[in-house]
């Protein structure tokens, strides 16, 4: 039992944010494998993944700025856990979701025919990338939920 009937509500309000920034960890040690894999690449392939729109700099910037995010809301949910941080906390769960997808991609598109293989690391943080998008709460849940937040909540 995690809490009692009567107090299950508060006891949700309370843990609920930190419980899904928590998952932030799944997105952006993926997204930290796709860059190793997209730097391993470019050691020969660079002369031809240059032409691709997603560069591993790019992914690095982006994730560096939702680690950097994801512990400054950390710190902050662990001195105050009000759900007043709750809508931050989904944007930035899209953010990361959403990144791990963008990273995984470029390093499918990075490695070439070789990333397309079963056995292909890039092939596996592939299919990773859409288990962040899915596991609860599913990327679609998480854009859902501020539509349905309350007014004072929302803001």
């Amino acid at each position: 039992m995690l809490a009692h009937p009567r107090d299950f509500q508060a006891f949700v309000g309370r843990i609920k944010a930190g419980f899904i920034l928590d998952q932030m960890g799944m997105g952006l040690g993926l997204a930290r494998a796709c860059c190793a894999m997209m730097h391993q690449s470019n050691k020969t392939l660079a002369h031809v993944n240059r032409f691709l729109d997603d560069q591993v700099a790019d992914i690095e910037t982006a994730l560096n700025a939702a680690e950097a995010a994801t512990l400054e809301l950390a710190t902050e949910l662990y001195r105050d856990r009000s759900t007043a941080r709750l809508r931050e906390v989904l944007e930035l769960r899209i953010a990361g979701s959403e990144l791990a997808l963008k990273a995984a991609g470029a390093a499918m598109l990075h490695m070439g025919a070789k990333g397309y293989l079963t056995r292909s690391p890039a092939q596996r943080r592939l299919r990773e990338s859409y288990f962040v998008a899915i596991v609860t709460p599913a990327l679609k849940h998480l854009r859902k939920e501020p539509a349905a937040m309350p007014a004072a909540l929302a803001a």
